[in-house]
């Protein structure tokens, strides 16, 4: 996921703290920045719980960026 800077993107990156455990089931997300890019891999036992994990992370990053959004904008401060 590009971001406008490395700083947004380690900002997003730590924000989005992986939940390792999801029902008993094991569901393991990394994360890593490399510039401004925050890269994302994510495994799991069960693909109905891979697929459960992504769409909630993806949830989360539109909140991450909505914020960030927020703190850009000139309005915001």
């Amino acid at each position: 996921m590009p971001f406008s800077s490395k700083t947004e993107a380690e900002i997003a990156s730590a924000s989005l703290a992986p939940d390792h455990t999801m029902h008993g089931t094991t569901v393991e997300q990394e994360l890593s920045v490399l510039g401004s890019i925050l890269l994302v891999h994510c495994r799991a036992e069960n693909p109905s719980l891979l697929r459960a994990s992504i769409v909630n992370f993806l949830n989360q990053l539109s909140v991450v960026m909505e914020n960030l959004e927020l703190l850009r904008s000139p309005t915001a401060r």
